[in-house]
């Protein structure tokens, strides 16, 4: 009984593979020319594993059909994720996490949210040296009067500059 069932699934293994290496691949399928940096160097990995034991022809074809899909797929994911990504203008950061296997999309989220704690610890920081800061350089300084200008003043002027005398005062430590 297990004997009939593995030879059904056997032959019928058998079909789907003669059947799809009996049919030329789709042109959207086959691998472009140029490779995006992302996925360059797996093709590389591929084309150069020598110590995997030697397939048919059929067996690479439909190994190379399926690593496509799931190519296409993942790429699909970054489109839909990231419309605003260009994968020719993807950071290192990203492309090294491709390389060490991380899935493109997942390496894309990653670095955004990186990107982001980082810009909320420097706007943290900047509001901390803010509160800190003793004023801006640009503005205007304060002209505070000397004790002799306030000696020399007439009772109007004093009048007058009356909040300024006194800030000047306070500046200059006078009991």
């Amino acid at each position: 009984m297990e004997t009939e069932a593995i030879t059904t699934e056997t032959t019928a293994a058998e079909e789907v593979t003669a059947e799809i290496t009996s049919e030329p691949l789709p042109a959207e399928a086959e691998a472009p020319e140029t490779l995006s940096p992302a996925f360059a160097d797996e093709t590389t990995a591929v084309e150069s594993a020598s110590d995997l034991p030697e397939k048919s022809s059929a067996e690479a074809l439909v190994d190379e059909f399926r690593r496509l899909e799931e190519l296409n797929k993942e790429y699909s994911q970054f489109r839909e994720l990231f419309p605003d990504m260009s994968i020719s203008e993807l950071p290192d950061e990203v492309l090294d996490s491709v390389k060490g296997g991380v899935p493109l999309t997942a390496a894309c989220a990653l670095y955004k949210l990186r990107r982001t704690v980082a810009a909320a610890k420097a706007t943290a920081v900047n509001e901390s040296n803010e509160k800190l800061s003793s004023g801006d350089v640009k503005k205007a300084p304060v002209n505070y009067l000397t004790i002799e200008e306030i000696r020399e003043m007439s009772p109007g002027e004093v009048k007058n500059n009356y909040p300024l005398i006194l800030e000047s005062l306070k500046n200059q430590n006078i009991n």
